[in-house]
């Protein structure tokens, strides 16, 4: 079974599974999007306040669900699974498959798409 920690816990993987490995795969999150368009008919003052709200929001929803995967990691131990991290190999095979999908998306991806995902790494890494 391929789960995270939080649907793993919310399942009642233990009924069904005596170990995880926690890969890091995904951490459970939710987007909220705005067309272009309507966030343009705002104005400034609520373009801007919509900003700050977006930014709190975005430090919340990470904070909670780092705190979601942690209790959830607990609670599958709490309850019988053994968690561990994946082993060299497993964690090569991971990256292995990683890198051919984004290599493949990386070919059909317009300057658009590869502009965003630019932008994405300079946010991440700063």
């Amino acid at each position: 079974m391929i789960t995270s920690s939080s649907t793993g816990n919310s399942m009642a993987a233990w009924d069904y599974v005596t170990d995880y490995t926690d890969a890091n795969l995904w951490l459970p999150k939710n987007i909220v999007f705005i067309s272009q368009r309507s966030f343009d008919a705002l104005d400034e003052a609520t373009q801007e306040a919509l900003m700050e709200a977006a930014a709190e929001a975005e430090k919340r929803g990470w904070e909670m669900s780092r705190e979601d995967n942690d209790a959830s990691l607990a609670a599958l131990q709490e309850n019988g699974i053994s968690v561990s991290e994946p082993n060299e190999a497993v964690s090569a095979a991971l990256q292995a498959a990683g890198d051919e999908l984004f290599e493949d998306w990386q070919s059909r991806a317009d300057d658009e798409a590869k502009q965003a995902l630019e932008s994405y790494r300079e946010q991440r890494d700063s």
